[in-house]
């Protein structure tokens, strides 16, 4: 993972991943949210051609919560179904609730991802979602 050409930075954390997003929207801040946890779970930033497509749509009380309930649905379609997060056409309305149709693949075997690192959940703990000069930014913990 090349951290310097990455919307994203790794952050110290005693315990577990911090993260910190960069993106000139919300969507981006998501979208780059999303691909910092999956350059994370699998070692990598290269992944194959996307060959699948996932819809769904997400609502909550804030952005903070859509933020974590999204990447706690990617987390979970890779940890249960093996789908890998490649990229994402995002709707996300003021009314805190996302629209996702999500691109990735499926992975060939269930160790293809040795150099990354397991991520449990995403957490409450240090969770920043808030508008910049240059347009938002968020930190994001990762429970490992």
């Amino acid at each position: 993972m090349n951290q310097q050409t990455l919307p994203w930075k790794l952050l110290e954390h005693p315990a577990d991943i911090r993260i910190e997003v960069h993106g000139k929207n919300v969507e981006q801040i998501f979208l780059n949210s999303a691909s910092a946890m999956t350059s994370i779970i699998t070692g990598t930033d290269e992944h194959l051609e996307k060959l699948s497509v996932k819809i769904f749509f997400l609502q909550s009380d804030s952005l903070q919560d859509l933020l974590v309930d999204w990447l706690r649905e990617l987390l979970f379609l890779f940890t249960v179904e093996r789908f890998v997060f490649c990229d994402a056409f995002l709707k996300i309305d003021e009314t805190t609730a996302i629209e996702a149709r999500v691109r990735g693949y499926f992975m060939e075997f269930p160790d293809q991802f040795r150099d990354g690192v397991e991520i449990k959940g995403i957490t409450y703990h240090g969770l920043l979602l808030e508008k910049t000069c240059d347009g938002f930014v968020a930190q994001v913990i990762f429970d490992v």
